[in-house]
């Protein structure tokens, strides 16, 4: 099986993808590649894509926001969601995702929660 970062970035993707893309792929290769197929390393850097908008918005190494606490403990995100029977059409929502002190932790957790 290959798994050559350079493999996942293919077309013609703007550079902060391609950047985020060949770091990720290349942590995950490093970390994972004897648990996962190339299909799941790619879904993995498909969900950090999406989940920490090419890497711009991370806590804790969190690309993928897993709920939960993680090896570093973990951050609480507030926002307000809709909700149409409360006063003022709003109410606030906690949630708990999980901060890890380095990637391959990150990684790690990632991987356990899909079963590998």
């Amino acid at each position: 099986m290959t798994t050559d970062p350079a493999s996942f970035a293919s077309g013609n993707v703007p550079d902060l993808q391609r950047k985020f893309v060949q770091k990720l792929a290349t942590d995950v290769a490093r970390c994972c590649a004897k648990r996962l197929t190339r299909g799941e390393m790619e879904l993995c850097v498909r969900e950090a894509a999406s989940g920490s908008g090419w890497g711009r918005f991370v806590l804790g190494h969190n690309y993928w926001m897993l709920p939960g606490r993680g090896n570093a403990g973990a951050f609480l995100l507030v926002s307000l969601r809709h909700d149409a029977k409360s006063v003022g059409g709003v109410v606030p929502v906690i949630d708990k995702y999980a901060k890890f002190t380095d990637i391959a932790s990150a990684l790690d957790a990632w991987c356990r929660r899909r079963g590998k």
